[in-house]
């Protein structure tokens, strides 16, 4: 596998760094499917393995660490906690960012970020109003724990048709081009946030 993982590194490098003079600052792996929901430890070692294919590529290179970031464990990516007992360890765990997906309540955010970031750099990666699991209320108030605590956040997403989505779908049933871009409550709230200083 690491075989596998370095090529991939390498080819990512070479396609990213010919249109980008050898800058590429950012990479983020996901390994999420049937191992994200009930084997935190190959998720683990999937994601260590994936992080020393891209430091051993950065070394080749002498290229500095690059900022990785590798998605929770469990749930579709919401549990980080297997990560704040067994940190990534692949080129000492410099530079690696703890990526969360959070759909839930607002009861549930202390577990799910809120405490691990006690420990590790998180990145809540994706999140917002969809029925059933994060009312618009609860992804205000994730917004302003990541606020009080310095968190990064990206809201998701911008597709009219795929909720939670921050805009309205004034399509006609097309593809969205040329379509007006009119906020969804949920845009508008992210909008909000984004202004703020």
């Amino acid at each position: 596998m690491t075989a596998v993982l370095r090529q991939g590194a390498e080819t990512a490098r070479s396609r990213c760094c010919a249109r980008a003079n050898n800058a590429v600052k950012f990479a983020c792996l996901g390994v999420c499917s049937f191992l994200c929901h009930t084997k935190p430890a190959q998720v683990w070692t999937a994601m260590n393995t994936a992080v020393a294919a891209i430091r051993h590529q950065e070394a080749a290179l002498g290229q500095a660490p690059h900022i990785i970031t590798v998605q929770g464990t469990r749930g579709w990516a919401r549990d980080l906690s297997y990560y704040v007992t067994h940190p990534v360890t692949a080129g000492q765990g410099a530079n690696v960012v703890y990526e969360t997906h959070v759909y839930n309540p607002a009861a549930d955010l202390g577990g799910l970020f809120v405490k691990p970031s006690a420990t590790l750099p998180i990145l809540i990666g994706e999140f917002g109003p969809a029925a059933g699991y994060m009312s618009l209320a609860d992804s205000e108030a994730l917004m302003q724990k990541a606020r009080n605590l310095s968190l990064p956040w990206t809201g998701w997403s911008l597709h009219m048709r795929c909720d939670p989505s921050m805009l309205q779908d004034l399509s006609g049933g097309g593809c969205g081009i040329g379509m007006a871009l009119k906020l969804t409550p949920w845009g508008t709230l992210v909008q909000k946030y984004l202004q703020m200083p």
